[in-house]
């Protein structure tokens, strides 16, 4: 019997021992009985102090709509970058995935066909390459468009945002023309 008093005796002192040797500020953090427990702050080295007031005034957006002013879509196949018409150009810095729209209104009569937005990549490669009558990284939506249809309306593709700036350029392969607006739903 007088073992298990032993053993007691020396767990107690274990646990006192471990309770001596936590620096004090660990031990008042792990308190649980309501208190607010203090905190020690430690800055950043003296090449990157950070100094003055920080605030969020607003809250930050996590998703933005861009809508085009409506453009007039003259005929001109996908493929003859040379004939597409520009409709505005799209800032996406920042951005992760966007939500394309493309609604219109054709005028004139004439047969089915597709109006579509083709968003290309604003950077130097892809302008020389769309000079060129090539399209490089292109994100796209289309309308499809009956014979004799007036309205236009696309499906609405998620892409997912690879550059900071796209220019936005028109085709119409219906033979008539359509004033067309795209909008543009960016989301983190």
């Amino acid at each position: 019997m007088w073992h298990k008093a032993i053993y007691a005796l020396v767990l107690a002192l274990l646990l006192a021992c471990t309770l001596l040797l936590l620096p004090p500020d660990q031990a008042r953090a792990q308190r649980h009985d309501g208190e607010t427990a203090p905190v020690e702050v430690t800055n950043f080295p003296p090449l990157q102090q950070v100094a003055g007031d920080v605030a969020v005034k607003a809250p930050i957006p996590s998703a933005a709509l861009v809508e085009l002013p409506e453009t007039v879509a003259l005929p001109a196949a996908r493929d003859d970058t040379s004939q597409l018409v520009a409709a505005g150009t799209v800032d996406t810095a920042g951005w992760r995935h966007a939500v394309l729209s493309l609604t219109g209104e054709l005028r004139g009569r004439g047969g089915a066909g597709e109006v579509g937005a083709l968003l290309i990549p604003d950077v130097a490669t892809a302008r020389d390459a769309f000079e060129d009558g090539r399209l490089l990284f292109p994100l796209e939506v289309v309308a499809q468009a009956d014979a004799g249809a007036r309205w236009l309306e696309s499906e609405q593709p998620e892409v997912a945002i690879a550059f900071p700036r796209y220019r936005v350029y028109l085709y119409n392969t219906t033979q008539r023309s359509a004033a067309v607006r795209v909008f543009v739903y960016l989301t983190q």
